[in-house]
């Protein structure tokens, strides 16, 4: 069998290096194994071609014989506190782990027989996390157990451990793709993994498994969106605001947004499907003017039937009531509806997919140049299409529910 390749989205590169710059990863293997990234020189490798090169590793040359000695003494040294605050930090973490556990559990009666039940628990939170330089038989000694009585009890939790583990392996892999994709979807995205192995879980113990991970997503702040309404082209009334959507290619909305980089702003014009939320027609560049927005329009036109002529529903920007755009779309048969007074709430599901794509897909992040923020623009979108569920289709994609009801 051959071996796996882990592709990893341009956003997500940047997210990591960075978390590592800002300090909020303290270092590369913290890195590694937050986000279950494979191979050793990874990480150093984005950081090469995008961040800074003060956090890569710099080897220091001893030439000297005193030189030598005095390495020698440091490291002999270095030995000696190393044993030292050990003991003494193994004695901290055992402190610290009950108090913790017993704050979690509440209304504790008899502390002893509290500290008693738990003992396989707390050997086995320290062994996770002081393996590499404590050996087990010490801290069983410190808490009190002995190693046969651990390794029994741990025969009893290997099945709970193992199905964890695969889960949180599972939702990993699903997030280096979508890194903030929600724990809803990405369990209907696993499901079928969990019950090939045959791992039930329900959503309130898999919200627990992603809370104890620290895999729960963090909301963002929402930013304000505004629209240049005050123009004196031809406006068209509302044809979608009570109208039934009841299959593909019936109705379109559509919306631009703007992506930070360090050379400048671009612009992102996007049409999506009001029936499967796919978006049809999509494009990226570092213009306001109405261009954009147009090219965007000739690609959701080159894969519509010829028998469909879809509602054009859009805000009352100025890119979307210029001649041209709406010369094009009675050329095509397509009937023009625009916003009336609520721009943002007669255009929700437009402004719905613009903050899907920043807030789940990272393009809300400043990048450095405008080719990564187109890289990342179509990647996205991509991903949005034929990966992310929505609850709205029964936790299908828009790729797959636009096919097939088309």
């Amino acid at each position: 069998m051959g071996k796996t390749v882990i592709r990893y989205s341009e956003a997500f590169k940047l997210k990591v290096v960075n978390e590592l710059e800002s300090g909020k990863l303290s270092c590369v293997y913290e890195a590694r194994i937050r986000y279950g990234i494979r191979g050793c020189g990874t990480i150093e490798c984005w950081l090469r071609k995008y961040g800074k090169n003060h956090l890569l590793c710099k080897v220091v040359k001893v030439k000297t014989v005193d030189e030598k000695d005095e390495l020698k003494k440091q490291k002999a040294r270095i030995k000696q506190l190393e044993k030292a605050l050990a003991d003494a930090h193994l004695d901290l973490i055992i402190e610290k782990e009950y108090f913790k556990m017993a704050c979690e559990a509440g209304n504790i009666s008899d502390p002893d027989e509290f500290k008693k039940k738990t003992k396989f628990t707390l050997t086995h939170r320290i062994r996770e996390s002081c393996s590499s330089y404590i050996s087990l038989r010490t801290i069983c000694n410190k808490v009190g157990m002995s190693r046969q009585n651990y390794y029994k009890e741990r025969k009893r939790h290997r099945k709970k451990e193992i199905d964890t583990n695969l889960m949180i392996e599972l939702v990993k892999n699903e997030r280096r793709q979508q890194s903030r994709l929600g724990g809803r979807k990405v369990l209907n995205l696993i499901k079928r993994n969990l019950n090939d192995s045959g791992i039930s879980i329900g959503r309130d113990r898999f919200f627990n498994v992603l809370r104890e991970n620290g895999l729960l997503i963090e909301k963002k702040k929402s930013t304000p969106k505004t629209t240049n309404s005050r123009h004196c082209l031809p406006v068209f009334h509302n044809l979608v605001k009570d109208a039934e959507i009841t299959e593909p290619n019936q109705a379109w909305c559509s919306d631009l947004t703007y992506i930070r980089t360090d050379e400048d702003f671009m612009y992102a014009a996007l049409i999506t499907d009001m029936y499967s939320r796919k978006i049809v027609g999509a494009y990226i560049g570092d213009s306001l003017e109405s261009t954009g927005c147009l090219i965007a329009l000739d690609k959701a036109l080159n894969n519509l039937p010829k028998d469909k002529h879809p509602i054009h529903h859009s805000d009352r920007g100025c890119q979307y009531c210029c001649h041209s755009y709406v010369d094009r779309l009675t050329k095509k048969g397509l009937t023009v509806s625009m916003t009336e007074i609520n721009h943002c709430y007669e255009n929700a599901m437009a402004e719905r997919v613009n903050g899907i794509l920043k807030q789940e897909y990272e393009l809300d992040h400043t990048f450095k140049t405008k080719e990564q923020a187109r890289v990342a623009f179509y990647q996205a979108v991509e991903l949005y299409n034929t990966r992310r569920p929505h609850m709205s289709l029964n936790y299908r994609v828009p790729a797959e529910v636009h096919k097939n009801a088309a």
